[in-house]
């Protein structure tokens, strides 16, 4: 009787036991916070700062006239995108065309006053192999045939330079780009080396942005960049190629140079 109350008090004590334990594990359980475990990866993220600078033109060709005249017709305004080899102005070609006639008949008459003296070369060679003249004489023959063959080419140097002038009668633009200044006007008289226009290209600019000292952690040259504007919704990309340090007003300024190649689709604004 002793050893079946035993075995019912050990079997309660363990069924009391593992109640517990069953209590224990749920509060242990209510009491843990559930965590996701995700593998760590590397992004480029971009830093965004604000800057109010300058975006300027690195080839703005001034158009100069190359020959005097007068202007006939300028085909493009302050503002008007142009081409490469794109016609700008015309000018009054009479007096280079009549020059151009000039050097075509002095170039004619001295290769005439040539293929005459060839002819004569010859026939004294001839005459000087039969003992007919002196060496003297024959060599006076070369001479004069060296010196016509010398003017020949000078003639028709001024020829090139006289047809070549009458192209330069038609102001052509020599990049893609659009016309700042337009400072010739049709019936104007202009000098060789007389400013016609102002053009500016948008195919490479440079943006000057001052940043404070702070950020100099931040921004190193070589640095990849990309500008954008509230006027515009063009962005442009480029790098940066030097940071100078100066000092402003109220602190401390660290000016960057970027150079940026303008690619296809974009737009560049002034």
């Amino acid at each position: 009787m002793n050893k079946k109350l035993l075995k019912i008090v050990l079997l309660s004590v363990l069924l009391l036991a593992a109640c517990g334990k069953k209590a224990e594990e749920k509060k242990i359980a209510a009491a843990a916070t559930p965590v996701t475990v995700a593998q760590a990866t590397v992004h480029t993220i971009e830093l965004l700062e604000d800057s109010v600078g300058s975006l300027e033109s690195l080839a703005d060709p001034q158009i100069s006239a190359e020959v005097q005249g007068r202007v006939l017709q300028v085909l493009v305004v302050a503002g008007s995108e142009v081409k490469a080899g794109q016609v700008l102005a015309v000018m009054d070609a009479q007096d280079v065309t009549l020059t151009r006639q000039a050097a075509q008949a002095e170039s004619g008459r001295v290769a005439a006053l040539s293929a005459n003296q060839g002819t004569s070369l010859e026939r004294m060679k001839q005459l000087r192999a039969k003992n007919f003249i002196s060496q003297a004489a024959l060599d006076d023959a070369v001479a004069q045939d060296s010196a016509v063959q010398q003017q020949l080419l000078a003639t028709r140097a001024q020829l090139a330079l006289a047809e070549r002038n009458v192209g330069k009668t038609r102001i052509l633009s020599p990049v893609d780009g659009r016309v700042e200044k337009q400072i010739v006007s049709p019936g104007q008289f202009v000098k060789v080396g007389d400013p016609l226009f102002q053009l500016v290209t948008t195919k490479k600019l440079r943006a000057r942005l001052p940043f404070p000292e702070d950020r100099a952690s931040v921004i190193k040259p070589g640095m990849v960049v990309r500008l954008s504007s509230s006027a515009t919704a063009d962005k442009l990309a480029g790098k940066i190629d030097e940071i100078r340090p100066m000092v402003g007003s109220s602190r401390a300024l660290m000016p960057l140079s970027l150079s940026i190649i303008q690619g296809r689709g974009n737009r560049a604004q002034r």
